[in-house]
């Protein structure tokens, strides 16, 4: 008779321990316990026939009262047998009311002569009923040594709650619901009806209902896909027909006999008892079938595969480096708000790939697919085509993506933002009004538009070089729908306070001579439209022309600088589209005046003026000789001119600068700008201004090295060649900030 050991341990409500030493054929020589009588049959069964506890030890009393669930110490059971080995079981857990041993999945042994087909069973289960100090032998759940090693299946009364071998089991719950490993609620398993009373395997006769519940329960708390589909391997059975006459190429499969082990003995049940007393449909067992392949069943490989669409960072990196060759220029209207670059409004992201495919085959480079293309642009760059005419309000963009609490603290800043806001456009509104009753007030509102470049097509070179800027100063009297534009190059003028002032005194003199109230509008450029030297130029044209009576400037809200000057922005920029999809091509800088002249379809068109240098004016030397005071009011406050809202001038106080903060503000605030000067000044009307530049203003030598070797490829006609290798350049290198 084979002799073994086992080792167990159970956990008592005062968290003490019991360990049973048990031999076959011997009792316990422990005080505190009875002797157990195990018996091993002829199919390997343990027999207990005894208490565990003896009833005159009181303090053992709680081992048939409810214990805590708790995971013992790593304690490995062993069952000797002679002339064999020894199987490892591990761990132990201990449960309410069942003990139960989990085995792992391997049989490990020392000696190579065990006998593979021999299966070990021991009863797991040990029931203790509370009130009930006897043990009963009514454990049904079985451990079986296979081909695939030891498998055991847990107590009925546990559930797994992390999914995976020897993870720590929990009390189960009558709830209908429960959390799955990834937090959501899953639908609690439940037993099927079954097969009928006809069917010919008598299946509910053969399996009462609790039986079923037990290995329903069993089977989902394996809680592992693998251990899920060998138990359903094991209870399935290939049927070897005698006689089998099988139809030329017919795919039929051979059937399959299903059955459940129920206290030691194999229960028949058909295929939809089978099934629904798993909760399982035809598809796991299909499954489990197709990934066994000679008795081994693979792994499932769900979320272990590599990803399928990542690319080298060698083609990453040629992505990249097209994507950058190509110059980029800066949002027009907020440069401080907003680090997005753009590209040139004649392309797109298709454009790009296609230039990107192009210039791989010609230097014979593998290149990324299209959707690769454009998730590296999107994900990896800031950079947009072509500069929005308006920028997105960043105050507001701030306000919307902010938490409760940081829009609370917030609130009061953004509503201030949102009032002045809505006072500007009802300034507004009331001054084209008051224009449309009085001819002799003008309404205007001047923007620079964005920069034009030269040469401007289609061809792939064009877009990998930087290229000669166009610059446009945009006039649009609001009333008589009327627009007037002031173009040049880089090379004559630059974009600063002096272009701006000199445009608007020749606007002033050359085409506002029949009004005598003057009212702008404009965005809030500090280096261009809101700065003493604007407020000096307005003060010596109502100084120098008689027909001027007054000049207003109000200054849109920043983010909300929407006007109808964008109209003409708007306009010239589709006439420069429809340019370029006629596979035109603007060669130099002065084909952009007949182009922005004729981009008004009805009448009367845009007055376009082209700039000479002799038209731009050192504006500087206004704020000297008249004056030095622009900062300072006659409360003796300093003067902060980026919370100016409205400045005005008027010909009766030739010198002093009216302004307002804020668009509810009722009275103005005063500027003398030849307060407490120490020199004489000069009146406005006395100074002659002298012009800004004497000689072509250079570019920089990157962007002249790219025009020449365009010319070199003759993207360019050999007409317009000349005029490139003219243009003044500098001689070092330095950063191209166009």
């Amino acid at each position: 008779m084979s002799r073994g050991k086992l080792l167990v341990s159970l956990a008592l409500k005062e968290s003490e321990f019991v360990e049973l030493n048990a031999k076959l054929g011997e009792s316990s020589d422990n005080s505190k316990c009875s002797d157990i009588q195990n018996k091993l049959g002829p199919d390997g069964t343990f027999d207990c026939k005894e208490s565990i506890c003896n009833q005159d030890s009181p303090k053992y009393e709680p081992v048939y009262a409810e214990l805590t669930p708790v995971k013992l110490y790593e304690q490995s059971t062993a069952i000797e047998n002679e002339n064999a080995g020894f199987i490892s079981l591990q761990p132990f857990f201990a449960h309410s009311q069942h003990f139960t041993l989990l085995p792992s999945a391997s049989c490990s042994t020392e000696y190579s002569e065990i006998p593979q087909e021999r299966t070990i069973k021991i009863l797991q289960d040990i029931v203790v009923q509370k009130g009930n100090d006897n043990l009963d032998n009514n454990g049904s759940t079985q451990l079986m040594q296979e081909e695939t090693g030891i498998e055991g299946i847990v107590d009925v009364n546990t559930e797994v709650i992390e999914k995976g071998e020897g993870k720590e089991i929990s009390e189960a719950t009558d709830e209908e619901e429960y959390k799955s490993s990834t937090g959501k609620n899953k639908q609690k398993r439940k037993l099927g009806s079954g097969c009928n009373e006809k069917c010919a395997f008598k299946c509910r006769e053969n399996l009462s209902t609790e039986e079923r519940q037990r290995i329903l329960t069993s089977f989902w708390q394996l809680g592992d896909i693998t251990r899920q589909r060998e138990f359903i391997l094991r209870h399935i059975t290939p049927i070897e027909p005698k006689y089998r006459y099988p139809k030329p190429n017919s795919h039929r499969k051979k059937n399959n006999a299903y059955h459940f082990s129920v206290a030691s003995k194999q229960i028949r049940v058909c295929k939809k008892f089978f099934n629904e007393t798993l909760n399982i449909s035809d598809m796991m067992i299909r499954t489990a079938i197709k990934k066994t392949k000679n008795g081994v069943l693979k792994d499932d490989n769900r979320g272990k595969h590599s990803k399928k669409n990542k690319i080298s960072e060698y083609l990453v990196t040629g992505v990249k480096e097209h994507i950058e060759s190509i110059p980029t220029v800066e949002s027009h209207y907020l440069r401080a708000q907003t680090k997005r670059k753009f590209f040139d409004g004649s392309l797109n992201l298709s454009t790009l790939y296609r230039l990107y495919t192009e210039k791989c085959i010609t230097d014979n480079k593998p290149y990324v697919k299209y959707f690769h293309y454009a998730r590296i642009f999107n994900y990896e760059y800031n950079i947009g085509f072509h500069s929005p005419k308006k920028d997105q309000c960043s105050l507001c963009t701030a306000f919307i993506n902010s938490t409760v609490k940081e829009k609370e603290d917030m609130e009061r800043v953004y509503k201030t933002h949102h009032e002045q806001k809505n006072l500007s456009r009802e300034e507004k509104k009331k001054d084209i009004q008051a224009a449309s009753l009085d001819p002799s007030v003008l309404v205007a509102v001047y923007d620079l538009q964005a920069v034009l470049p030269s040469p401007c097509g289609t061809t792939s070179d064009f877009f990998y070089k930087s290229k000669l800027s166009t610059l446009n100063l945009t006039f649009f009297n609001i009333v008589k729908k009327l627009g007037y534009c002031y173009v040049w190059d880089e090379t004559i003028a630059k974009r600063g306070a002096n272009e701006i002032g000199s445009f608007v005194l020749h606007f002033l003199s050359n085409f506002c001579t029949t009004y005598h109230s003057m009212i702008f509008y404009s965005d809030n450029c500090c280096g261009q439209n809101k700065n003493k030297f604007i407020a000096a130029t307005y003060l010596y044209a109502l100084n120098k022309w008689k027909h001027i009576h007054s000049i207003t400037h109000k200054y849109l809200i920043t983010g909300h600088t929407q006007n109808e000057g964008d109209s003409m922005h708007s306009t010239i920029e589709k006439e420069k589209k429809r340019m370029l999809k006629s596979n035109n091509t603007i060669n130099v800088p002065a084909q952009w005046i007949p182009l922005i002249a004729l981009s008004k379809k009805k009448s009367p068109p845009y007055a376009v003026y082209e700039v000479t240098q002799r038209d731009v004016y050192d504006i500087k030397v206004l704020c000297g000789n008249t004056g030095k005071n622009y900062s300072i009011d006659v409360d003796g406050k300093k003067v902060n001119w980026n919370q100016i809202k409205i400045i005005h001038f008027e010909k009766t106080h030739p010198k002093t600068i009216f302004f307002k903060t804020d668009y509810s503000q009722q009275y103005y605030n005063r500027i003398l700008v030849d307060h407490r000067q120490r020199k004489p000044t000069i009146s406005f009307k006395d100074i002659k201004l002298k012009c800004a530049y004497d000689r072509p203003l250079p570019i920089s030598k990157k962007k002249y090295n790219g025009l020449m070797e365009l010319c070199s490829k003759k993207a360019l006609p050999l007409q317009y060649h000349q005029f490139y290798k003219n243009l003044p350049h500098e001689k070092t290198d330095k950063s191209d900030n166009d």
